[in-house]
């Protein structure tokens, strides 16, 4: 079983307070909702709207897809959440770090795997992301989920996406082709 580990973080540039106070926003903000489960949804909701495809994603706790499962899975993990841009008392923005791994015909083995980075849209002060006991942190995480889930499928399809950034966190193995992924 695996244990992925959700890293979070607060910005580099602030001071010991601010951290403290980012990283407890964020960690309150995670604890409300199921992101791991949220990510695999809304990946499987790009799925269905760009490929016209149902996706099996394994939860976040597989490790590898049970053999004799569907042709290809595909295995989500959030990696990470922290703040972005931010120094002390300016506006700065959420990010959500995520992976995923293409496993092949239920052998488990991984043949295609990137991790990726996006923001949240919105830009806020610490008090404007704290207001309303944390809604806009669960909302710029949510945002953020939507375009990280985005990202990783145009990972998966060999794209780029608008609204991601331009960096990549880690890239490795062959890109499966556009046929293989029509398989799923």
């Amino acid at each position: 079983m695996r244990r992925d580990r959700l890293s979070v973080a607060a910005v580099r540039a602030d001071t010991t307070e601010g951290v403290a106070h980012k990283r407890s926003l964020l960690t309150t903000g995670l604890a409300a909702r199921p992101y791991p489960a949220l990510l695999a949804k809304q990946f499987q909701r790009e799925a269905r709207e760009r490929m016209a495809v149902d996706i099996p994603v394994l939860p976040p706790s597989v490790d590898a897809p049970p053999v004799g499962t569907a042709q290809w899975t595909i295995a989500l993990s959030l990696t990470e959440a922290t703040t972005e841009r931010s120094a002390p008392g300016e506006p700065f923005t959420l990010r959500a770090g995520g992976r995923l791994a293409l496993h092949r015909m239920g052998q488990g083995d991984v043949v295609f795997a990137r991790s990726r980075e996006a923001t949240s849209v919105n830009s806020l002060t610490t008090e404007q992301w704290a207001a309303d006991e944390g809604a806009a942190v669960r909302d710029g995480l949510d945002q953020a989920l939507q375009r990280l889930a985005a990202a990783l499928m145009d990972e998966l399809l060999g794209q780029r996406h608008a609204g991601a950034p331009e960096r990549r966190v880690a890239a490795f193995a062959d890109r499966p082709t556009l046929a293989a992924v029509g398989g799923l």
